[in-house]
């Protein structure tokens, strides 16, 4: 499941694990923002407005307005005020 207003950049893998019952796959939160490379692989959450480094692998639950980056990845910051994709506008204010 992808949540409303969220951004995948070239290359992310969301994968799902095993061939059990239940949920195998991501759950990926609003407003959350994966960098180009990123892998999340089973059944985790990453929360909303959260960030996900580029090339990174995400294998366990990240709550939300975190940055988590690295092989596995790790929160390095928390409680971010806005949602991460509004950051990449870059036609704020541009007027032909």
């Amino acid at each position: 499941v992808v949540g409303d207003n969220v951004s995948m950049l070239h290359h992310v893998s969301l994968g799902g694990s095993g061939t059990g019952d239940g949920i195998r796959h991501p759950t990926v939160g609003h407003g959350v923002l994966l960098g180009a490379g990123a892998s999340v692989l089973g059944p985790v959450v990453i929360g909303a407005g959260s960030k996900v480094g580029a090339g990174s692998v995400v294998v366990s639950d990240l709550p939300s307005h975190a940055v988590a980056v690295g092989v596995p990845a790790k929160v390095i910051k928390r409680d971010l005020c806005t949602e991460p994709v509004s950051d990449m506008d870059q036609c704020l204010d541009y007027v032909i």
